[in-house]
């Protein structure tokens, strides 16, 4: 009797607990399929909520080599009628502007997916395997996994599907023309960094170490040490710049470095007054260009060869224009043109070269024929200024046969004083300087480097 009492009990007992457990509710209401859907039609809403659309920072590859592992900026304005317009211009484009309109949609795929689901000449040409010798194209994407993209956010993140590369979203500002912001965008990048830029950058990793930034005009800058070898410790950092808030963006394609607390350095701002790049992450990392200075001096004085030119049209104070003036003035009285003014290296001293033409008859015709005239200086840094310094020629000496014109003496002198010395545009191209003189600051010329 008292087995068949405990085996009533155990029985009760279970399909007590078994009924409890059929009164739980389901962990999710909707099916997965359902919630696929509507995070699909929640994309779809984020993805249009932006009335001028997005800046995105497009990276093919994973790679740093150019041109798989370069950044393409393109714009896009997805439409709530599944169109979708893409702007772009660069090295694809043969660095013309090239717009087209296809057919975009969510898609999902274990999870919500942007597709650009008909042929978009400004997408797909990185997936088109024809596009490149190798065959393989830029293998790029065209589909891309929606990592990251809240409501109202200003950016967020896509991935490729088959490459995995990250693609940033910038919101762009209501009513942007995507041609006007993308020439905008592409003339301050080729303004800081200029192919033709004669001087290195650099970048400040906080206080501890200093990095040479080669190469930016590819936008697969080398950054290695400073000091160092520049192909033994080579390693290249694709980047892209975007304009946000009327302010410039410069953001590697990787995090560039880490600080003291860990926290990863990528984007960059640029500053204006200052003509630096700061971290927004840290500011005690930022990018600069050269101390303009310290990169004449070494120019001048270093073993290089080079020369600073200025002529009668060039930059300059009104009374250093006057001073070139009544050069030229007088040489027109011989018939001689002054062409130009140049800085230049020497055997034994740096030198102000007065370049001039003049027309010589040869038979019947006349030739054009050139003829300089060298007065020399020492030149050096004290580590803020650069000072000029002429060397008179020794007591009975002719420097020149046009040392009889009183107008050289005037300038040359003149020119012989501390120049403090400045970038005529920006401390990234060092191409073009102005020298103003420490003790009267509104004596000053620009000059460039040829």
């Amino acid at each position: 009797m008292k087995k068949i009492l405990s085996i009533s009990l155990l029985c009760g007992v279970a399909l007590a607990f078994t009924g409890c457990v059929h009164e739980e509710d389901d962990i999710f209401d909707k099916s997965a399929a359902e919630r696929l859907n509507e995070a699909k039609d929640v994309y779809f809403s984020r993805l249009t909520d932006s009335e001028a659309g997005w800046a995105m920072e497009y990276y093919p590859t994973n790679g740093d080599e150019a041109p798989q592992g370069a950044g393409y900026l393109m714009l896009a304005d997805f439409n709530k009628d599944n169109s979708v317009k893409v702007g772009m211009r660069n090295s694809m484009t043969g660095n013309n502007y090239l717009e087209d309109t296809s057919v975009w949609e969510v898609i999902t795929d274990n999870g919500p997916v942007l597709s650009f689901s008909t042929y978009n000449n400004c997408v797909h040409l990185f997936s088109d395997p024809g596009i490149y010798e190798t065959g393989l194209g830029y293998e790029g994407d065209y589909e891309f996994v929606i990592v990251d993209m809240e409501q109202g956010a200003q950016q967020g993140f896509i991935k490729g599907k088959k490459r995995g590369t990250y693609v940033r979203l910038t919101r762009l500002p209501e009513q942007t023309d995507f041609q006007e912001y993308i020439d905008d965008v592409q003339s301050f990048q080729n303004k800081i960094f200029s192919a033709s830029a004669p001087n290195l950058d650099y970048i400040h990793y906080g206080t501890d170490s200093l990095m040479v930034l080669a190469e930016g005009s590819t936008g697969i800058p080398n950054i290695y040490p400073y000091g160092k070898d520049a192909i033994a410790f080579e390693s290249y950092h694709p980047y892209l710049i975007i304009k946000k808030d009327d302010q410039y963006y410069l953001r590697f394609k990787n995090v560039l470095t880490t600080n003291s607390d860990d926290v990863a350095v990528q984007e960059f701002k640029y500053d204006a007054d200052q003509d630096k790049f700061f971290s927004v992450e840290d500011q005690s990392f930022y990018i600069e260009g050269e101390n303009p200075g310290r990169f004449l001096n070494e120019k001048l004085t270093g073993p290089a060869s080079a020369q600073w030119q200025f002529n009668r049209t060039s930059d300059k104070s009104s009374s250093m224009q006057e001073l070139y003036d009544k050069v030229y003035n007088d040489f027109q009285t011989i018939e001689y043109t002054v062409e130009n003014m140049t800085f230049i290296k020497t055997d034994d001293a740096n030198a102000l070269r007065i370049t001039c033409s003049y027309m010589r008859r040869q038979g019947t015709r006349y030739v054009k024929q050139t003829v300089s005239y060298i007065y020399k200086y020492n030149v050096s840094y004290d580590g803020e200024h650069v000072v000029f310094n002429y060397i008179a020629p020794e007591e009975g000496a002719s420097e020149t046969a046009a040392a009889t014109f009183s107008s050289i003496p005037a300038l040359v002198n003149a020119l012989s004083r501390t120049y403090a010395v400045d970038a005529e545009t920006s401390k990234f191209n060092l191409g073009k300087v102005k020298m103003s003189a420490a003790d009267d600051a509104s004596f000053w010329l620009a000059i460039t480097l040829i």
